[in-house]
């Protein structure tokens, strides 16, 4: 018997395994930490004959000071910078010490302002108003918790599934389509042939960014920015489509481990927040990895009011262009050969 085929069901359960593995990494290493959440206080004190008395200064000493590995505060500059970062999404929640928190201390109605930013990851703001709330009870100091783009009740544990979903409905949808244009769309004339490809891949990108939004959002009962999500995910799965379209263009069928890996290594960062992965991962792959950014643009459209264009917009056309320049390397390569 041939000795590659003995080897192959060895090297492909290691394949497999490795696969699973780095899908399954940042899950399996996830730690609740280093929570951003801002902190300013406004407090102006009240002098006494012993002196001036500011007990914001004093909550704020008592706060930043709990050894508690699962939040990191940041003292913000102004009120304004406060309220920004909150709603950039710098800040999952912020905490701000009125003007009138000492005087009011007295009389035991003083309490710290708390704004909570659901919609930037509900896997972590869900749990934070608990975390916040037992802070409140452990140093005695009042909490008046609010919250801005607030997830709705009625999806429950959907609203951290969401963005997963929307992914992989696109994605496998995209990377089909994709394969089936280019393997079946080839004329004798390379320029030609990619041009009938990207206007094939085009017009699917439309019909598959709308579809799974109307899919999905039919089948949850909500209709979160329809159209938004629709034009997002059609600029999602253009992205996708070309960057498939070009690997097989220019490496043929070898080509679609790129696609495949980049989903991947990204597949365990959908719905993970950037501080709870591995440091090493962090560095190594969610800096880069597009699918985080997705994840991220899906969660700013649902929850957040965001448009087509979000903070991960960007990285998707880069992938597109990727994909469009590895199809021109392809066809150059062809043509010169074509003049030899």
């Amino acid at each position: 018997m041939d000795k590659k085929k003995i080897l192959m069901p060895i090297l492909g359960m290691i394949g497999a395994l490795l696969l699973a593995l780095i899908i399954t990494f940042p899950m399996l290493s996830m730690e609740i930490k280093d929570i951003p959440i801002g902190i300013l206080s406004l407090d102006e004190g009240v002098n006494t004959p012993n002196g001036e008395i500011n007990a914001g200064k004093q909550v704020i000493k008592q706060l930043t000071k709990v050894d508690n590995p699962a939040i990191n505060f940041e003292k913000a500059g102004t009120e304004k910078e406060l309220k920004q970062n909150l709603k950039d999404g710098k800040y999952y929640a912020a905490i701000l010490i009125p003007k009138d928190f000492t005087a009011k201390s007295a009389s035991k109605q003083a309490k710290l302002e708390v704004t909570i930013n659901e919609g930037i990851n509900p896997m972590v703001t869900t749990n934070l108003q608990t975390m916040l709330s037992a802070m409140s009870e452990k140093s005695g100091v009042s909490m008046e918790i609010n919250s801005i783009n607030k997830v709705p009740t009625e999806l429950g544990i959907k609203a951290m599934l969401l963005p997963m979903m929307f992914i992989l409905l696109t994605f496998i949808t995209s990377l089909v389509t994709s394969l089936l244009i280019t393997f079946n769309l080839k004329t004798k004339n390379k320029t030609k042939s990619y041009l009938l490809e990207l206007l094939y891949i085009i017009i699917a990108a439309f019909v598959i960014g709308f579809a799974v939004s109307g899919i999905i959002m039919s089948v949850i009962g909500i209709d979160l920015g329809l159209t938004n999500m629709a034009l997002y995910l059609t600029v999602v799965s253009l992205g996708i489509m070309l960057l498939a379209n070009g690997s097989v263009n220019l490496l043929g069928k070898k080509g679609l481990i790129i696609p495949i890996l980049l989903f991947v290594f990204g597949m365990g960062l959908i719905q993970l927040p950037y501080e709870f992965l591995n440091s090493i991962w962090q560095v190594l792959v969610a800096s880069w990895e597009p699918f985080r950014y997705i994840g991220i643009g899906i969660r700013e459209i649902l929850f957040q009011n965001a448009g087509l264009w979000n903070s991960s917009t960007i990285s998707i056309i880069i992938i597109g262009i990727i994909g469009i320049l590895l199809s021109v390397i392809n066809i150059l390569k062809k043509e010169k050969k074509v003049q030899k």
